[in-house]
């Protein structure tokens, strides 16, 4: 009996801190999310080599939403059409902050 019963704190103990170690986790995302430049005016690099440039308005995990967006190529920018353009996370390569 007392076997068993120190065999389930043991499985406990290890819920327990496989629980803590996602709170930490999504902790950690938070505040890396709340250090992004929102409503600022951003250059973002893609991966694909192109760039939007515009006012960062919202984003979360996984998506990025810019208002006013344009697509900046090597002699012009050309406005997107839309009011707001989403561009997924994983598809940037850096973001730069852009003085008024």
């Amino acid at each position: 009996m007392f076997r068993r019963t120190r065999e389930r704190i043991t499985e406990l103990e290890a819920e327990r801190d496989a629980a803590v170690a996602k709170l930490d986790a999504a902790e950690g995302r938070l505040t890396a999310l709340a250090a992004w430049p929102v409503r600022k005016k951003v250059l973002v690099s893609l991966k694909s080599g192109r760039a939007i440039r515009g006012i960062l308005h919202e984003l979360d995990e996984e998506l990025m939403h810019v208002r006013n967006a344009e697509l900046v190529e090597s002699d012009a920018a050309r406005s997107l059409d839309g009011p707001v353009t989403i561009i997924e996370r994983v598809d940037v390569d850096f973001v730069q902050v852009l003085s008024r």
